[in-house]
Formats: structure tokens, sequence, C-alpha cells
């Protein structure tokens, strides 16, 4: 049973931030994936809202830290194809420690070429999470705060300087998850809430939904760009499949429709655990451009008890 005073805290806090990501003035431009997101994550196209836990929380719903109580490192690596992309990642969440909390930290650097422009910088994202269970109800919360040191310089000496600018800014996510006899899952994520006025880390609303048969898990998310970069709200969707073979692969596919990019792009996946190892590998490329390619591998370990 987790400690109720932990969890209602959170819930207030969640609420509260919830509410001011609607009402916050903002602008931007689109943006593509979060650079140091998971590949297991990658490989069902990012419909994850609802279902997320570990590392891969802190990326898309927070409230998901919890949600498995252990302990585990992960690492990831991401390349993009067309922009000479390539971002690293390093993430580790305590779920285990405490049964009324969970602590997560992940760090990513990325370098790429976009625009005429070379993208080059630090990511951190800190998190926590709580949570309650009841017989076959869970609702977990979660909040986390990431802070950005993004660079841009024109790939041709004496070429103009990157519109948005430089990126040195402190933003943060908050998010709800709700978890019906470990079949039904829906979640709710605000992203970040605290306006940083730049394209890196637009504002964002997320709703997802999943649900499992048996091996099969499949899922849904709602992404509502709220930043108004065009006076309007744009929303996206992704779905995804999460099939397993045994207690050691997983099978994945997915799609997205991006209207912030204006592209639908699919993905695949494939995964294998042991107890303590897991090796994840994911693929998405755009229907209209493959060149448009992002790869995915990460590595996640988790200690024996």
């Amino acid at each position: 049973m987790f400690h109720s005073r932990t969890f209602i805290r959170a819930l207030a806090t969640s609420q509260v931030l919830l509410a001011l990501v609607i009402f916050l003035p903002g602008s931007a431009l689109a943006q593509r994936r979060d650079d140091g997101a998971t590949a297991e994550t990658l490989g069902v196209g990012d419909a994850v809202r609802a279902s997320v836990w570990g590392p891969a929380a802190l990326y898309y719903n927070p409230a998901g830290l919890l949600k498995i109580p252990i302990f585990v490192v992960q690492s990831t690596y991401n390349y993009l194809d067309g922009e000479d992309g390539h971002a690293f990642q390093v993430g580790l969440v305590d779920g285990r420690t405490s049964e009324h909390a969970a602590l997560g930290v992940s760090y990513n650097y990325v370098t790429a070429d976009r625009d005429g422009y070379h993208r080059f910088g630090n990511q951190l994202r800190l998190g926590m999470g709580t949570g309650y269970r009841s017989g076959d109800f869970g609702l977990f919360a979660g909040v986390s705060a990431r802070y950005l040191d993004m660079r841009f310089r024109p790939l041709v000496d004496g070429g103009p300087k990157y519109v948005e600018g430089d990126l040195d800014a402190w933003t943060g996510d908050v998010g709800l998850m709700f978890d019906f006899a470990d079949r039904i899952r829906f979640g709710i994520v605000g992203q970040n809430l605290i306006d940083t006025k730049h394209s890196e880390a637009l504002r964002t609303i997320g709703v997802g939904f999943s649900f499992v048969f048996s091996t099969l898990e499949v899922g849904a998310s709602m992404n509502i760009d709220v930043s108004n970069r065009l006076a309007k709200t744009i929303t996206s969707y992704s779905f995804g499949a999460d099939y397993g073979i045994g207690d050691a692969i997983r099978i994945r596919m997915g799609l997205i429709i991006d209207a912030l990019k204006g592209q639908e792009r699919v993905s695949t996946g494939f995964g294998w655990s042991s107890p303590n190892l897991a090796i994840d590998l994911g693929w998405s490329t755009a229907t209209v451009d493959p060149t448009d390619m992002l790869f995915g591998l990460s590595v996640r370990y988790v200690p024996a008890m």
C-alpha cells in the first residue's frame, strides 16, 4: 500500500499544473521526437502515454516511474538518417528502495545537422512518481523537471544566426496514470509546462489508452500542441502493438500521424529480455520520405534483488 498523503500531494500538484498548461501563452516551431527517448517506445510509435515505465517514463509520462517497482539502469543510442543525427542517453530509476515513491534521472547528449544549422547540446531530466493500489485498481502520479542546454550554429561560415537563438532553460512535466486489473490503462500528461518560447520544448497535452489481451498490448496516444504556434491547437496521433513470444521476445509495430510535421511514420521494433538484462531495437520512417529514418538501440539492466 502506497503512502496516501504523498499521493494526494502529488495528485493536487498534477491537477494544478495540468490546468495551467491550457492558459499559459507560448510560441514554437515543429520539433521531432524527444532526444534520447528509448528504443522500446519507438517500436510502438511512442503510443505509450498510458503504459510507459522505467527511464522511458521521464520522456512520456512521469506517472509511470512507480508503475513497476524495480531498480533499472538504461542506455540508449538513436541515429537519425538525413541529418547525421546522433543522440546518447543514460537513465536510472529507483522504484524499489521505497514503496511510496520512485526517483528517476536521465541525461542525453545530441548532435545533428538540420535546416542549415548544426544543432547540439545536453539535456537532463529529473522525476519523482508515487501511486496507490487497491485490489484491481491502480492510480499513479508523477512530476519531472527538464533542463535544456542547446546550441545552434550555421553550417556555412558567416551564415545567419538561428532565428530562435540558443536555449538555456528549465521546464517540466506532470502526469497521471490509471490501471484497471492490469488490463485497461489510461494516462494523461502535460509536457513542457514552463514556457521556454522555443521549438525544442513545445508545450503539449498527451492522452493515452492501452488494452492488454494476454501477451498482446495495443495502445493509442493523442498529443495536442497547445503552444499556439499556428494560433490553434494541433493534434497528432500514434498507435502501437506489442506482442510477446514466451517470456523473452517482444515484437512491436506502430503508426504515427504527425500533424505538426505534416507526415505519417511507420515503426517496428524487437526486444529480448532475461530477468536482469534487456535489449531493444526500434526503427521508424516517414512514408513519403524513406530517407527520413530513425533507428534506436536500448540496453536495460535490472540488478538482482
